[in-house]
């Protein structure tokens, strides 16, 4: 009986100690901690953006068959999570409209923690001379829609012309008129200024955009003025 009252004064001292040391501590407070970690953890620092869209028809003017490359321009805060930072569309010729009809997808997911530098669709359009040398038709370029929805742009197209009249003679002698040595200028103010351009048509874009994660990080992209101003 003195053994049994020792071992059960034992036991009880080890239970103690392990308790008091935090071996055995409080399994209720462990699971608070447990649960504010994760939802600390889980607290956004970034948004996503992601847009579906389509390179659907064009409106240019003197040439018979083109074809499309596309890029896009963003922040150094910006990286692409899922799809391509750029393609080239098929030639296509125009049909009996005059219409140049690709529908040409364009899928990408964005990842980034700042609007500044929003992503921007930059649009080169080339077709072939009477060479049969491959010269830019038109170039332009969007901004990729902030607001989710279904959007229809119609992006006007315009290509580079010569700074002086001796240099449109030679461009037209060499067979090689002005272009754009990287598209993403476009997506740049500096520089522009100086750049003697010509309209020369349109390309007819759709978008399908959806976000995540904007309101959480403060931003508003859903008020009836937000909406109305992105379409």
């Amino acid at each position: 009986m003195m053994e049994s009252a020792r071992d059960i004064e034992g036991n009880t001292t080890f239970d103690s100690m392990m308790s008091n040391s935090g071996f055995g501590g409080d399994r209720k407070s462990r699971k608070d901690k447990t649960i504010m970690s994760s939802s600390s953890s889980s607290t956004s620092t970034s948004f996503l953006l992601s847009v579906i869209g389509r390179i659907e028809t064009a409106q240019i003017f003197g040439v018979d068959d083109v074809y499309c490359k596309y890029n896009l321009a963003f922040g150094n805060d910006w990286t692409i999570t899922s799809g391509m930072e750029e393609g080239i569309s098929q030639i296509t010729m125009k049909d009996d409209d005059g219409n140049f009809v690709w529908n040409f997808p364009v899928e990408v997911t964005f990842k980034s923690s700042n609007p500044h530098g929003w992503p921007q669709l930059i649009l080169s359009v080339y077709g072939s001379d009477f060479l049969g040398n491959h010269v830019a038709r038109g170039y332009g370029s969007v901004h990729l829609p902030t607001c989710h929805g279904s959007y229809v742009k119609t992006i006007p197209l315009f290509v580079p012309e010569s700074s002086s009249f001796l240099q449109k003679i030679s461009a037209w002698l060499m067979g090689r008129q002005p272009e754009f040595v990287d598209p993403k200028l476009l997506a740049q103010s500096e520089g522009r200024q100086v750049v003697r351009v010509q309209s020369n048509g349109y390309v007819v874009v759709k978008f399908e955009v959806v976000m995540k994660d904007m309101k959480k990080l403060g931003f508003l992209t859903s008020s009836k003025t937000i909406t109305e101003n992105c379409e």
